[in-house]
């Protein structure tokens, strides 16, 4: 199958090197226009067996012919990969899985102590045939990687599938311009009947083959096919209704993984640098993630949020006590007063506050910094009425305790010894709250805390802000405005009322 995919793959040449110029002579509608590629018993990426038969039965009545010659080329290589390269591909794993598994349970009988007597015999028996096994699998694999690793097989298989996810791209993008302008994320609600109609193959191969180049021979992947896979994952991970079966949205991500790892001399990944500068992975990919994971996420949420209320908690309490015992030595009365026993403890016991002090500004910060970025890229999640009010109540009583009656206690001596950075702390809960500060449910939550929000307190904690030019002007006013949606939301609360359809 792999020799007639060569053949394909030759015919193609002319249209795979040409800059896409014949892109638009494939025709979408090919599939229910023809009888040589039967593809009836294929699932669809979005389509049921009845929707397909409909569409067909449509597209025969106008008695539409394909297109062109490239229309035929196109999918019979698409259908040989499936059945070659593709199914070579998933052979190849399933041998390699079968001969780690024999590898494993030669090392387990060798470990174990042999039978004597006459188990002896029939436990070597067992051991010789997995030998010959692991030994039959090794050829197996051997013929499976020389056919998958031809160079000029390799090469023009590449530049068939970039082809293909090109194409598919361009047929989803409303404007069907893609690649010579790029796509807007997401995609819109409709989805092509031309895309939906396609079988699932078209998607799963592209990924299947990508992730064994990226894991066999990442020196292939220059960055253009790089960028295109990058972009084909995530136009489809940010637009999930356009595929069907969950597992087809778990091998894209499946495919980013791979880009993710140390593979070859790319120590990083081959992806990495592409996620930290390429617009569309900048915008898309932590919400992509997000919305994969949003279960294990939402805990991670409320996780998060716990920890950040525990840390800072954790911190108050040991700099206060900090704060008592510099108060104690600064007295000498009070100093002189102790017994030694009684010194010894109290300088053992800030010796314990001073390490507990640094461990939880450390993590505390760690955990606000967290929160900040989540509430920037995710903040749905936040959102939720499990998590919203928790976040909320550990906001409030945090800014209380850096700009409230109780700041005073946390005014102490080398502050930087113990990585206690107030200000800078300060300007991440600031932050955190912006990024907030328009979401009602938000509003509304910091409305509820009732006594522990004090209006004073906020005003106060924007006049630190800018005197000590922790944000700008506008980021100040934007904090303003949402003490004033704060005030609006307590009001109604009072008379009884929530936000509602109430505009704040």
């Amino acid at each position: 199958m792999i020799n007639l995919q060569a053949v394909m793959l030759r015919f193609a040449e002319p249209f795979l090197y040409g800059k896409y110029s014949k892109i638009d002579h494939i025709d979408t509608k090919y599939f229910p226009m023809v009888t040589r590629a039967n593809i009836a018993e294929e699932t669809r990426i979005n389509a049921t067996a009845e929707e397909v038969n409909v569409w067909k039965m449509r597209l025969n009545e106008t008695g539409a012919i394909p297109k062109s010659f490239i229309s035929d080329i196109f999918f019979l290589c698409a259908g040989y990969n499936h059945l070659g390269i593709v199914r070579t591909i998933i052979t190849h794993g399933k041998i390699t899985k079968h001969n780690g598994e024999i590898d494993k349970w030669l090392e387990t009988a060798g470990l174990a102590e042999t039978p004597s007597g006459h188990q002896h015999t029939p436990h070597q028996g067992l051991i010789e045939r997995a030998k010959a096994n692991q030994t039959r699998y090794q050829r197996e694999l051997l013929a499976c990687e020389l056919q998958l690793q031809v160079p000029d097989i390799t090469q023009r298989n590449l530049a068939f599938i970039n082809y293909t996810m090109v194409w598919m791209l361009r047929m989803v993008d409303p404007t069907h311009q893609y690649p010579s302008k790029a796509m807007t994320l997401p995609l819109p609600e409709r989805v092509p009947d031309e895309f939906n109609m396609l079988p699932e193959y078209f998607v799963e191969d592209t990924v299947e083959y990508y992730i064994y180049v990226m894991r066999h021979c990442p020196e292939l992947l220059d960055n253009s096919l790089r960028i295109e896979f990058l972009v084909f994952a995530l136009t489809f991970l940010t637009s999930t209704w356009y595929v069907k079966n969950p597992l087809l949205k778990s091998k894209l991500l499946q495919g980013l993984f791979y880009g993710s790892i140390h593979v070859g001399h790319e120590y990083d990944g081959l992806l990495i640098a592409l996620f930290n500068s390429h617009p569309m992975a900048l915008q898309h990919l932590i919400p992509s993630l997000m919305w994969f994971y949003v279960d294990k996420f939402a805990r991670f949420a409320v996780l998060l949020t716990h920890d950040t209320t525990s840390l800072l908690d954790g911190l108050s309490t040991k700099i206060t006590s900090i704060k008592k015992y510099q108060l104690l030595i600064a007295n000498k009365e009070q100093r002189d007063a102790l017994s030694v026993e009684e010194r010894s403890k109290k300088e053992e016991d800030f010796r314990q506050d001073e390490e507990m002090a640094s461990s939880y500004a450390t993590l505390g910060m760690s955990t606000v910094e967290l929160l900040r970025n989540f509430t920037m890229e995710t903040k749905a999640t936040f959102l939720t009425l499990e998590i919203v009010n928790h976040l909320a109540a550990m906001l409030v009583y945090n800014i209380d305790m850096l700009c409230g009656p109780r700041c005073s206690s946390l005014q102490i001596k080398n502050m930087e010894r113990y990585r206690f950075r107030p200000r800078q702390l300060l300007g991440e809960l600031f932050q955190i709250f912006l990024n907030l500060s328009e979401d009602t449910p938000f509003v509304q939550a910091v409305a509820n805390e009732g006594k522990n929000y004090k209006k004073d307190v906020f005003l106060k904690a924007a006049a630190i802000v800018h005197q000590r030019a922790i944000k700008s002007e506008i980021e100040i006013e934007k904090f303003v405005a949402f003490i004033q949606r704060v005030e609006h939301s307590k009001i109604l609360i009072e008379r009884g009322n929530g936000l509602g359809d109430t505009a704040v």
